[in-house]
């Protein structure tokens, strides 16, 4: 045998005693064979066939590392969705070489999950080059204002140092892979209540859960779904569907039996990812803790929580592929159970009964439109199986569990219906900031918090259009991306306003929509030039603002108040944020440019206004001033 495996003919065979004289000359033919010229030839031929074999086989063998994406076309093996987004994708190879592909970080991490049996052989887009990095070095990071694809909120990074870049500009933290598989969704980082909950058993709550869940649900739900729990908060009158009456009502996202309550599991799903379509945010840029601490006061005023966990629907294992055959099976299921009647024959929510439909509580609840992708229990297969079998109580939308016997004719039904998906492109944003900026308003329920352009909207945030008036407009942008980086700007206000996951190009229209309303020529607020301060101005600014405004504001470290007294923002960083020349106005009067405001300043005068505004303006620059 030769060095590359294949057998040597004799007369190729090397000869250690030297060149025999009846040897033919090089390269000439020998009796019966071919020219050493022409063995090379051969030989070569097939190291090269042999080279591309190899090639070819490390391309679909479990080393061949990733694949192309085609966006567009390919779908996520979980979720079923098309793969759109850059910066978002994941894949793993099969021990067969079959590479399945999903839409987001989470759906692959969900898959692993259902599972088990380790961590594969995967790679992960680098959410800021879009390069595949293997799953096992990526540095994952979750939290934020990430917002994916299936909202599961987790991005992966080459490196740390590109993590800790974005999460200077995004906030997260990063997280152990091993952390995000351990149980529970992705979305969770892992859930002790998933792996407590279980069937027949006391719920996994105690009573000091709900207690401290109670202080979260008032910062973080009330706002729609009422102090009470009885869905009557203060932008409840503004948002539709309405927000859920939790004393009352029933669950329609369930993944139990029709006439049963929810799952642990089913209460903190909805948490995490929100329902889409609704005002209902997804808040998995909560810890995990504080979730269930809030599904624990959920489900106490619901009369829930000391309740048995119920028994899940019988799981139906994995879903099926979607095929041609099963596709055109559950056409007939479609057709057999009437859906088209609610629905319509194309799934667009346009069927006979679809303007008389109306929930428990005689609200109108118009079907779903299925073509727009947009599915308020999820899209993955197993989440439209629970809908179908389960129905959703207290809506128009029957469970049909004992319609559908065939777990299979259940599961065409499902790929049926994902199969009418037809999302419509994003239309091209008007060029006028106001009906640019209806259209981003109305795609996050902002009506439901705020008074927009056309004086209608809530008041559990500020006045939007008072906001344009006042307000730098990078600070502006930089609020809407990330909130919460800010803390509580108005202490008096209980809500605080969640991540919405605003992307950038849309946070720029809401900036400029917000100073178009407020009729701003320039973006940027007017600074004050402390150098021309009057000294004996700022120490009669000072001397008012020690006697009149720490009644609700501090200053900083500089003018610190007892917490219980501070109503209004802590004027340490006005400077970031509001106009030096607008807020001698709001001083002088605030009433008459917000009606609505709590801040009085009885009997001031316009000089005293301008001393105190002097005041501040320069304690805050100084503050901002490097420390020598």
């Amino acid at each position: 045998m030769s060095s590359n495996g294949h057998s040597t003919p004799d007369a190729e065979r090397p000869r250690s005693e030297g060149v025999r004289g009846d040897d033919p000359p090089a390269g000439a033919p020998r009796p019966g064979g071919q020219s050493a010229i022409g063995k090379i030839a051969i030989i070569g031929a097939i190291v090269v066939a042999a080279i591309i074999a190899v090639m070819v086989a490390l391309r679909s063998s479990p080393s061949g590392g990733p694949v192309a994406i085609e966006y567009g076309r390919d779908m996520c093996a979980e979720c079923r969705m098309h793969l759109s987004e850059k910066g978002f994708a994941a894949q793993v190879r099969e021990p067969s070489g079959e590479v399945l592909k999903y839409d987001d970080i989470g759906c692959l991490l969900e898959a692993i999950r259902k599972k088990g049996g380790g961590i594969p052989e995967g790679w992960v887009e680098d959410h800021g080059s879009g390069a595949w990095v293997p799953l096992k070095q990526a540095v994952l990071v979750r939290g934020g204002d990430i917002k994916t694809p299936m909202n599961y909120g987790v991005v992966a990074f080459k490196d740390e140092a590109a993590a800790k870049t974005y999460m200077a500009a995004h906030g997260g933290n990063v997280v152990a892979l091993n952390s995000l598989i351990g149980g529970g969704s992705p979305a969770a980082g892992g859930s002790k209540v998933a792996k407590t909950a279980q069937p027949g058993s006391p719920r996994p709550f105690t009573e000091a859960d709900w207690k401290e869940g109670k202080a979260l649900y008032l910062r973080d739900c009330s706002a729609c779904h009422g102090e009470r729990s009885d869905g009557e908060g203060p932008a409840a009158a503004h948002i539709d569907p309405r927000p859920r009456n939790f004393l009352k009502e029933k669950f329609k996202l369930r993944s139990t039996p029709s006439g049963k309550p929810p799952a642990t599991a089913d209460v903190l799903r909805v948490i995490e990812r929100g329902i889409p379509g609704t005002a209902m945010p997804a808040f998995n840029f909560l810890p995990a803790e504080e979730r269930r601490l809030i599904a624990a006061y959920v489900l106490e005023k619901a009369d829930l929580r000391e309740g048995i966990e119920p028994e899940p629907i019988p799981d139906p294992g994995p879903a099926p592929a979607a095929t041609p055959e099963l596709v055109a099976r559950g056409k007939q299921v479609y057709a057999d159970l009437g859906c088209a009647s609610c629905h319509g024959e194309t799934g667009k929510g346009d069927g006979s009964a679809a303007r008389t439909m109306k929930d428990e509580l005689g609200r109108p609840v118009p079907p779903r439109d299925f073509t727009n992708g947009v599915f308020r229990g999820g899209s993955d297969p197993k989440d439209l199986y629970d809908r179908f079998v389960a129905g959703m109580d207290g809506s128009a939308m029957p469970a049909f569990g004992d319609s559908i016997k065939k777990i299979e004719d259940r599961w065409a039904l499902v790929h049926f219906v994902l199969s009418l998906r037809s999302p419509r492109p994003a239309e091209a944003l008007p060029a006028d900031p106001i009906a640019a900026g209806r259209v981003i308003v109305a795609k996050y329920n902002c009506q439901g918090c705020h008074i927009l352009d056309d004086g209608k909207g809530g008041d559990v945030g500020p006045d939007l259009r008072v906001a344009g008036q006042k307000l730098d407009a990078a600070w502006v942008t930089s609020f809407l991306k990330n909130p919460r980086q800010y803390g509580k700007i108005y202490p008096w206000r209980v809500w605080r306003m969640p991540h919405l996951g605003i992307t950038e190009e849309e946070a720029g229209t809401l900036t400029k929509y917000i100073m178009a309303m407020g009729g701003r020529q320039s973006t940027q607020i007017t600074q004050a030039d402390a150098s021309k301060f009057d000294d004996a101005k700022l120490n009669e600014g000072k001397n008012f603002f020690l006697l009149r405004c720490t009644e609700c504001h501090n200053l900083g470290k500089v003018i610190e108040i007892p917490e219980a007294k501070r109503q209004g923002p802590d004027l340490i960083n006005v400077t970031e944020r509001v106009d030096f020349e607008w807020a001698k106005g709001w001083i002088l009067d605030p009433k008459k440019i917000d009606p609505k405001t709590r801040m009085t300043v009885p009997g001031i005068t316009p000089e005293q206004a301008d001393s105190v505004r002097m005041f501040v303006w320069k304690t805050a620059m100084d503050q901002k001033q490097p420390r020598k």
